[in-house]
C-alpha cells in the first residue's frame, strides 16, 4: 500500500509550547523512569529523536541534525544519523564508519557535557532535553507558521 503525509500549518508559538509541556510532563518523568529502572543507555535517547525532529522544523525544515549542531552535539550530522536512524529502524544502535574509522555511540548514565572522541561521539539524554526546552523557549515568540505532519493518506 501506498501512502503520503499529511500535513497541516501550525504556528510556531503553538508548537513549541506545545513541546515545551511535553518535556516537562511526558519526557523529563520518563528519563528519570528510564534512569532509575532501566540498565540501558540508549532508550533515553530514543525517545529523545521525536522531539528533535519536530522541533528542528522551526527553523531547519526538519533536518535534525542542524538542530543538533545548534544544541552544540559534536559531530551533529553523525550522530544524527546513528542516533536517529540506529535507534528509529533497528533494535540496537550501529556505528559509522568514516573515511575507514569507526565512530561508536556513547549515551552516558553520569552528568557531563556531550563529547566527541577520536572513536565515539557522546550525547546525555538530560542534557540534550535542558538544551531543547531553552531552545524551544527562545524561538517560541518568532512569528509564523511551519508543516507538521498530522496524518497519513493511504492509496
Amino acid at each position: 500500500m501506498k501512502h503520503k503525509p499529511i500535513e497541516e500549518k501550525v504556528s510556531i508559538y503553538l508548537i513549541s509550547s506545545a513541546l515545551i509541556d511535553e518535556i516537562n510532563y511526558i519526557y523529563r518523568p520518563l528519563l528519570k523512569e528510564i534512569e532509575k529502572n532501566y540498565n540501558d543507555n540508549y532508550n533515553p535517547i530514543r525517545v529523545l529523536m521525536p522531539l528533535i525532529e519536530i522541533a528542528s522544523k522551526i527553523e531547519f525544515g526538519g533536518n535534525g541534525h542542524l538542530l543538533l549542531e545548534k544544541l552544540k552535539v559534536p559531530k551533529s550530522e553523525v550522530a544524527w544519523k546513528m542516533f536517529r536512524h540506529g535507534l528509529f529502524h533497528y533494535l540496537r544502535p550501529f556505528y559509522a564508519v568514516i573515511n575507514g574509522k569507526r565512530i561508536n555511540w556513547a549515551v552516558p548514565k553520569y552528568p557531563c557535557p556531550h563529547y566527541e572522541t577520536e572513536t565515539s561521539v557522546g550525547i546525555y539524554a538530560p542534557k540534550l532535553l535542558d538544551d531543547l526546552e531553552n531552545y524551544l523557549k527562545e524561538v517560541k515568540d518568532i512569528p509564523g507558521e511551519i508543516n507538521i505532519q498530522t496524518g497519513i493518506e493511504l492509496f
